[in-house]
């Protein structure tokens, strides 16, 4: 039920409130970075008087852009303070901010003007649909601690009353893409065969999973044995051993710019791991080894919140019985606690961690290096790339499950906005643009009006 508005004449303190109401559960349909689900924006856009008096709206400008922001320190601990976005007035273009220890690039992928046709006439509301398609390269909603963020931005500023005052309201979107999926079918299986620098050594390996999740294991299988010639004597091969192998993954940044201070790729080693295998001999039937690398990107103590919620504490009631109650106030399991304080305003913690992304500004990526230490020849090491995603593993089929419903949901999205025209693709950036919604517009005498798009 619409809420009642009581009408007045005193416009002196009245002034536009600007909300945003999804369509369905989440403001965004379709899956993003599959064009054929029709990723798209699906809201209302509603503006009310603040106190249900008459007042008069000159223009709406409606912008969705994605702000994308690199941290010049190894971390962004001295970024704490929320930094201001940019406003609408900005453009697709890389530009230098307030703070000198950040650099950002804003894309913008939709800007409307609403124009009322009867300007004259005073309104205590309007309701605008909005649809707004996604770009297919749009980049997902992250923070890296080491690196920098990404936040895509709906933005309204509102100019109304006679002296042309303007009332701002921006609301976060935050974007998760459906390309990089930690299944088999998508990433198969990795076969690899590499020489030593000194050719004295060969090493097969496979890699079972190249794409993980950001709380993983990677399983990596090793064979590693001598290249020389089969016929040669047993008294005339050297002595290869194997003394341990470390592997570190890394993530490193890429900067699509000109600007000197990102010249060279900056590094992060995440994580760390060593074996020892006590100087094994290699031979010419090689050493198989496995191993299971842990993976974990995510912030520690979200991830930490996370595991704590699963517990039968939190999901079960405990007993209200003497016995339990002494033994939850005993010294001897103390409860300890944390309160988790985002440190970035404008992300939700579920999104503070390190993924494989590609932006236009940068991108991030990940590698496993595989260093071998070696007796009676040169130490060397191998490099292979991995990616990284933001979905579980246990949560493909579910996922699978939503991308087919939405492909359903797409074929049916694309009849309904036929009755109001044809879904276009914008010749400059290659983007949907849908056929407008009639708004409604809620004036003293009910009457309702339609404005003009430019």
């Amino acid at each position: 039920m619409a809420p009642q508005l009581h009408i007045g004449s005193n416009t002196n303190t009245t002034w536009p409130v600007i909300s945003l109401k999804p369509s369905y559960n989440s403001v965004i349909r379709g899956c993003p970075g599959l064009p054929e689900t029709l990723p798209r924006i699906e809201c209302q856009l509603q503006i009310r008087s603040n106190n249900g008096h008459c007042f008069t709206i000159e223009k709406i400008e409606i912008v969705l852009k994605t702000v994308e922001s690199i941290f010049h320190g190894s971390t962004a601990s001295s970024l704490i303070s929320k930094p201001p976005l940019p406003t609408s007035s900005s453009s697709s273009s890389s530009s230098a901010s307030s703070s000198s220890s950040k650099f950002e690039k804003i894309s913008t992928h939709y800007k409307k003007n609403v124009l009322i046709s009867s300007t004259e006439k005073e309104l205590v509301g309007i309701d605008i649909p909005l649809t707004i398609a996604l770009p297919d390269d749009i980049k997902e909603t992250n923070y890296n601690k080491q690196f920098g963020k990404c936040v895509t931005v709906l933005e309204c500023n509102v100019t109304y009353g006679n002296k042309g005052a303007i009332k701002s309201f921006m609301q976060l979107i935050n974007v998760e893409r459906y390309v990089m999926l930690p299944s088999a079918t998508l990433f198969p299986k990795i076969n690899k065969r590499s020489l030593s620098p000194d050719k004295k050594i060969i090493v097969t390996y496979s890699l079972e999973n190249p794409c993980v999740s950001n709380d993983d294991l990677l399983r990596l299988n090793l064979d590693i044995k001598q290249n020389c010639d089969p016929s040669l004597p047993l008294n005339k091969r050297k002595n290869y051993k194997l003394k341990s192998i470390h592997f570190q993954l890394k993530e490193t940044m890429e900067v699509y710019s000109k600007s000197s201070t990102f010249e060279e790729p900056r590094e992060n080693i995440i994580s760390t791991s060593s074996n020892q295998l006590t100087d094994q001999l290699i031979s010419m039937n090689g050493i198989n080894l496995k191993f299971n690398i842990k993976v974990s990107t995510k912030d520690p103590l979200f991830k930490n919140f996370l595991s704590t919620s699963q517990e039968p504490a939190f999901l079960f009631k405990l007993p209200s019985s003497s016995s339990a109650a002494a033994a939850a106030a005993s010294p001897s399991y103390p409860i300890r606690t944390k309160l988790l304080q985002n440190k970035s305003n404008d992300i939700p913690l579920q999104y503070h961690t390190s993924i494989s992304t590609r932006g236009k500004l940068f991108s991030v990526s990940h590698s496993l290096e595989m260093k071998f230490k070696l007796a009676n020849a040169k130490d060397f090491q191998l490099t292979q790339r991995i990616d990284v995603s933001p979905w579980s593993p246990t949560k493909i089929k579910y996922i699978d499950q939503i991308i087919n419903n939405e492909k359903m949901t797409a074929q049916f999205a694309t009849k309904f906005y036929n009755n109001f025209g044809t879904i276009k693709k914008n010749s400059h950036s290659g983007n949907l643009e849908y056929p407008v919604l009639p708004p409604v517009i809620h004036y003293e005498n009910a009457q309702e009006a339609v404005p003009l798009i430019e």
